[in-house]
């Protein structure tokens, strides 16, 4: 019969086998201890002697499961000693709590007000949810030298009608990573947020209302996830003309967006990567024409089709191209994923072959409902 050991290597009761965890070095059990709440790090410190300070060089910092302290004195003294214990190691990841799971006696907090930058010499990510932004207030990370990803979700941002407040500013000159999502700029919204991080390599944009933010200059993004769904967003293409992958996603009331600001845009030379939606085919397919001659680098296209709109047949003739031209030779495969019986499929494919694009390239696959009442993909 095998002696029974825990993770340092004794003998314990209702264990079997070698520790092979225990083995592993330092920097490893503190990168995966990472990944647990702090409550549960800590609580490792009494598996065995290897495992006793630990929890003290862990790179990441999370307070959850708020519910499990006894009050707010408890988790307030847990967390205190928790900082003060830890060793001066980098932070990594903080994170706390929802704020949809707080207890009745903690719901009523209205506010907290940070009047100062943020600033951290070890800061990599910063993740926000539910954070109400001030115009008085620029979210400027430049004492964040090391800040490479900032994630913004449920965020407001406000802008206040007194003359001397200018637009909500974000800088960096270190972020890499910056998502935006379910965002709400309708406060007062004249005035749009100035966004400068031209170092700025991915871009996410999804979900918000009022006005999307103005870009500086952004010369090393390579890729960029755009999704508007209010008609008022406005965007300018022009600062993602550069990218290498793209995806712009948008309902219909929001699509007038992309249109008006395609027609200021002259080419995407480095576009090898397009995923669109039906705001490019309605109502005369004039924006994906309009992709397929400014975008010569073109490899794969992707073109999701939800059920057509009711407006969907009405056209303008807006985007009407009269000087023939023929797509992309790079391109290697074409998307096109609809509903099932959805007649725009075959009528793009049309269109993409009268414009240089192989019948053998394009792929239609269609969405069909089962009679369980859920969704699949035909073959």
């Amino acid at each position: 019969m095998p002696r029974n050991r825990t993770f340092g290597g004794t003998v314990a009761p209702g264990c079997r086998g070698p520790d092979r965890l225990g083995a592993l070095p330092d920097e490893v059990l503190q990168h995966v201890l990472s990944f647990l709440p702090s409550r549960e790090a800590v609580r490792t410190c009494v598996l065995a002697r290897h495992w006793s300070h630990q929890w003290k060089s862990v790179p990441a910092l999370r307070i959850t499961g708020v519910d499990s302290f006894k009050g707010a004195g408890h988790l307030n003294h847990f967390v205190h000693y928790l900082i003060v214990l830890r060793n001066r190691t980098p932070l990594h990841a903080l994170s706390d709590h929802d704020p949809d799971n707080l207890d009745p006696e903690h719901e009523h907090v209205e506010n907290v007000v940070l009047e100062t930058p943020i600033s951290s010499p070890h800061l990599m990510t910063l993740d926000l949810d539910g954070v109400i932004f001030s115009s008085k207030y620029s979210l400027d990370f430049s004492s964040c030298p090391n800040l490479e990803t900032v994630k913004m979700h449920r965020c407001c941002f406000l802008i206040l009608r007194s003359r001397c407040d200018g637009p909500i500013n974000i800088s960096s000159q270190s972020v890499r990573y910056l998502s935006i999502t379910d965002y709400d700029f309708r406060r007062y919204d004249k005035k749009a947020a100035l966004i400068t991080v031209p170092n700025l390599v991915y871009l996410e944009l999804a979900s918000g209302r009022g006005k999307v933010p103005t870009f500086e200059c952004t010369p090393s993004l390579l890729g960029a996830s755009i999704k508007l769904d209010d008609k008022d967003g406005s965007l300018l293409l022009g600062r993602l003309s550069d990218t290498t992958n793209l995806e712009l996603m948008a309902k219909y009331q929001a699509s007038a967006a992309f249109m008006k600001d395609l027609k200021r845009c002259t080419t995407f030379s480095k576009l090898k990567t397009l995923s669109l939606n039906d705001w490019c085919v309605e109502p005369d397919f004039g924006p994906l024409l309009y992709f397929l001659k400014r975008s010569p680098s073109l490899e794969k296209l992707s073109l999701r089709l939800s059920k057509p709109h009711k407006y969907a047949g009405e056209t303008d003739g807006s985007y009407d191209l009269t000087e023939p031209f023929l797509a992309s030779r790079h391109i290697r495969v074409v998307k096109i994923n609809c509903w099932a019986k959805d007649e725009r499929a075959h009528k793009i494919s049309k269109v993409l072959c009268s414009y240089g694009v192989s019948a053998e390239k394009i792929n239609i696959k269609e969405r069909i409902r089962s009679s369980h009442g859920s969704y699949s993909d035909s073959e």
